[in-house]
């Protein structure tokens, strides 16, 4: 592995350690370098690293041990059979999380709306252009990366410490949630104009709207949570009555 430049660097850390995964550099089981020993190889932070690893969790490539390190789960990434079977088994506690999150965020966007700085909107901007191009060649870690820092900016913009605390906890919840939602090219898509209009609500102060395009996102984002979920135990349930057929 060599060391990478500093532009989208989780993301270049991410594509190197997969594809040195996937290439048959490290076997199912094995231990990855410890974080201080990637830290070296690659030229980067300790947080960087932690957040390719988790990125790379989230698709299945690696298992994270709680005080042992990263391991090699797997040398092939998900598939839309395991993303969407991940869906379901999650469902109870993605549900918890988008409550939550429709509880908190159009708050956050009102204040947004009512209270951004023209360099909250200039960052927001940016990042909705960032995600719109991740989405044009479906760059699923940077995808992932990206809306985070696109809710992340909304919070920030809206200048409540209180809100801001409590949303980067929910941000954490969401981390697996969201490389394994933009894997699905449907979620993506679904994505892309509610940004553009919660952008431009914020941009013309409409607070009003702003809270209507960022419930409504969210209300879009669950039902994709559902539908993936519902799916598998579609297939189940058809899976079920074959074999109590051929009985």
């Amino acid at each position: 592995m060599r060391s990478v430049e500093r532009v989208s660097v989780i993301d270049q850390v991410v594509e190197q350690l997969r594809s040195a995964i996937t290439g048959g550099e490290y076997n199912v089981g094995e231990k990855l370098p410890t974080e201080v020993e990637l830290c070296s190889r690659l030229g980067v932070g300790r947080s960087t690293v932690r957040e390719a690893l988790r990125v790379l969790q989230a698709v299945g490539l690696v298992e994270l041990r709680p005080g042992r390190g990263a391991f090699v789960a797997s040398t092939h990434e998900d598939t839309p059979e395991s993303i969407a079977r991940w869906f379901a088994q999650k469902r109870p506690v993605l549900r918890d999380i988008m409550e939550l999150r429709e509880a908190i965020e159009p708050v956050a966007v009102k204040l947004a709306a009512a209270r951004h700085r023209t360099n909250d909107l200039k960052r927001l901007d940016s990042v909705n252009r960032r995600f719109v191009e991740a989405a044009r060649v479906h760059n699923v870690p940077e995808l992932a990366l990206l809306d985070e820092e696109f809710h992340n900016t909304i919070v920030d913009a809206a200048d409540n410490s209180l809100l801001t605390r409590v949303n980067r906890l929910i941000a954490k919840e969401l981390k697996d949630y969201r490389v394994r939602a933009f894997a699905v090219p449907d979620n993506v898509a679904h994505a892309i104009r509610p940004h553009q209009q919660i952008l431009e609500a914020i941009a013309r102060r409409d607070a009003d709207a702003a809270v209507a395009q960022m419930t409504e996102h969210l209300e879009i984002s669950m039902a994709d949570i559902v539908q993936e979920a519902e799916r598998v135990d579609r297939r189940d349930r058809e899976e079920a009555a074959r074999v109590s057929r051929e009985r």
